[in-house]
């Protein structure tokens, strides 16, 4: 009984003690507040704290350094002229090496998924590894192409800017709700889009949630950024309407394992090299392997 008095007693000697040391600082705070505290929060309402926002001259957003806020032009703006607008698509680096100017290379560097399954399917590395694997096992050649065939059909994309329109339109009235703010880094908009008209690009971005990706699909969609063909675990495809959705703004879908499978293993490296090649669309990885469900960052597995 006395341990517990004496406990009570020093909680409370503490508790007093913090309680006195709050006061003071905030006796301090209303001092400091009281000499010349309004001439200087003026200052900062005249001067540095309206400069600090300011509007970006060629886009009209509000504009913190080399910062904008995506989503404060959304709320001054219709969705729906911004959805259907034409976009200025970055030329790809395979046809602005081989010399072709800007307009024409935009023009031709837009494959579409099934030339780029095509692709895929009548490369020379494709066609040896199931030699191989047909030498080896005994299997036909015939068979074995049926079936890396089959398994493109399943992995591939269908990239379509109807699809892409309409699901933006869906998720800049999410984004509008959810978020008071996203703020883009101009500078590194710059640096990306040189990047993408001059080499093949890979982007690798966090998987706290499922915002991550669908963020940075806006980025490039607004920014006129090629769209990414974006690598999604094959649970999504199985689920209805979100699988084919998915689908359509650029997903595809591989196993989650299938290291001992050669014939899905070629198809797969063919399929991603063909998109670092061609450099049509930046390949988007997820290196955590999987989403966090603590909203902290993973190892890269």
């Amino acid at each position: 009984m006395k341990r517990d008095q004496k406990d009570a007693a020093e909680k409370r000697i503490c508790l007093e003690s913090q309680l006195s040391r709050m006061k003071a600082e905030v006796e301090r705070l209303n001092s400091e507040l009281n000499i010349g505290g309004c001439s200087r929060a003026s200052a900062m309402f005249n001067g540095s704290f309206s400069d600090t926002w300011q509007a970006n001259e060629k886009t009209g957003r509000p504009r913190k350094g080399v910062f904008e806020d995506l989503v404060d032009e959304r709320r001054q703006r219709g969705d729906l002229g911004w959805v259907l607008r034409t976009r200025r698509s970055v030329p790809s680096p395979a046809f602005c090496a081989a010399g072709t100017s800007a307009a024409s290379a935009a023009i031709k560097s837009s494959k579409s998924p099934a030339d780029i399954n095509r692709d895929v399917l009548s490369s020379d590395r494709l066609t040896y590894g199931l030699r191989e694997i047909s030498l080896e096992t005994g299997r036909p050649m015939p068979e074995l192409m049926s079936e890396a065939g089959a398994i493109l059909d399943e992995m591939s994309h269908c990239l379509s800017m109807f699809a892409i329109r309409s699901f933006g339109y869906a998720v800049a009235k999410v984004m509008k709700r959810i978020y008071r703010g996203v703020f883009v880094n101009t500078e590194g908009i710059t640096q990306l889009r040189k990047a993408c008209s001059e080499y093949p690009v890979v982007l690798m971005p966090m998987h706290r949630s499922y915002a991550d990706f669908l963020l940075l699909s806006l980025v490039c969609y607004d920014y006129d950024l090629p769209l990414p063909a974006i690598a999604s675990a094959m649970d999504f495809m199985g689920m209805q309407l979100i699988g084919s959705i998915l689908r359509n703004c650029g997903a595809f879908f591989i196993r989650r394992s299938f290291a001992t499978d050669r014939v899905y293993w070629l198809t797969f490296v063919e399929y991603v090299k063909t998109h670092v090649r061609d450099g049509l669309h930046p390949v988007e990885f997820f290196i955590e392997g999987t989403r966090s469900r603590t909203g902290k960052s993973l190892y890269p597995k």
